[in-house]
């Protein structure tokens, strides 16, 4: 290993999404108003949740020969950070849409029912309209 002053893709493999929501969150504040960039990063983090989904995940504990547990791992679930965010421009929200509705059509079908709630949370703000309204509870947090 390498170490340097900045983290990697290979060394931390959660930095493409973190650096793709950073960029989604960012995108829609009225300081930058610009809704393709946010949708062109959603479609980005989309085709990377492609990848994961196909994969098995849940590798929270890691045994030994024998069994024993000797590592455990704390591993992130989905975050609702972006659809919460992108609730308070509509036009961000609308694009936001796309790439969880096609998604949801592409990961296997036991990963269906995460991606359909972020999906359904996106539309539920969308049809309430409101900003204020939009700050309401977000979906359960589940394991991707």
């Amino acid at each position: 290993m390498i170490a340097g002053r900045y983290r990697t893709f290979p060394q931390d493999p959660l930095l493409p999404f973190r650096l793709l929501a950073d960029i989604c969150l960012r995108a829609p504040s009225p300081a930058v108003n610009d809704p393709a960039t946010a949708r062109q990063a959603l479609e980005a983090a989309a085709d990377l949740l492609r990848l994961a989904a196909s994969r098995d995940l849940a590798v929270g504990v890691v045994d030994d020969r024998d069994g024993v547990p000797r590592v455990i791992l704390e591993l992130p679930g989905w975050a609702d950070d972006v659809i919460e965010a992108a609730a308070r421009s509509p036009m961000a929200l609308r694009e936001a849409v796309s790439p969880f509705g096609s998604l949801a059509e592409s990961v296997p079908v036991h990963r269906r029912r995460q991606v359909r709630a972020r999906l359904d949370r996106a539309q539920q703000l969308l049809r309430d309209g409101s900003p204020s309204r939009a700050s309401g509870a977000a979906a359960p947090d589940a394991r991707p």
